[in-house]
């Protein structure tokens, strides 16, 4: 994009970030209500172990969904095994929506270290370091895993 645009063209990428963020964002509220439904009916001790921040659980979902689809996207558009990301065969449009729009809304950086920050606040020191680390392990396999299913089936 160059430092000039027509206001068609802003328009047109304002509203691809808007309909991909929407997107995104319904789909991290349904992780969220589907995680919770689950795990506290399935899995109460872990849902109860992350008390008195639950939610860290749904962030983890969303995050760990948002790292296995960037790692498919990754594969299935040709990157490479250095993960160079080879976006640059979207259009400008649907690079928008789907990375700074969709999987923009859909991870958040800000909800991961809050409820890091969240549950040091509260005393629990091995929780919080149990979230952060695993998020970030668990989020690089997944990436991979993701990166790998992408070569399976290119686009």
């Amino acid at each position: 994009m160059g430092q000039y645009q027509s206001f068609s063209q802003v328009l047109s990428c304002s509203l691809s970030v808007a309909l991909g963020g929407a997107l995104g964002a319904m789909l991290r509220y349904g992780i969220a209500c589907c995680f919770q439904s689950f795990y506290t009916t399935y899995f109460s001790a872990l849902w109860a172990w992350f008390h008195p921040v639950p939610a860290a659980v749904a962030t983890l979902a969303a995050n760990l969904t948002g790292c296995l689809l960037i790692g498919w996207l990754l594969g299935a558009l040709g990157g490479n095994q250095s993960l160079t990301v080879p976006f640059s065969t979207l259009s400008p449009q649907a690079r928008l929506f789907i990375v700074t729009g969709f999987l923009g809304a859909l991870t958040t950086f800000s909800s991961y270290i809050l409820e890091a920050a969240l549950l040091t606040k509260h005393g629990n020191w091995d929780k919080a370091v149990a979230y952060a680390l695993g998020s970030l392990v668990l989020g690089s396999l997944i990436l991979w895993m993701g990166y790998k299913l992408g070569k399976l089936t290119p686009l």
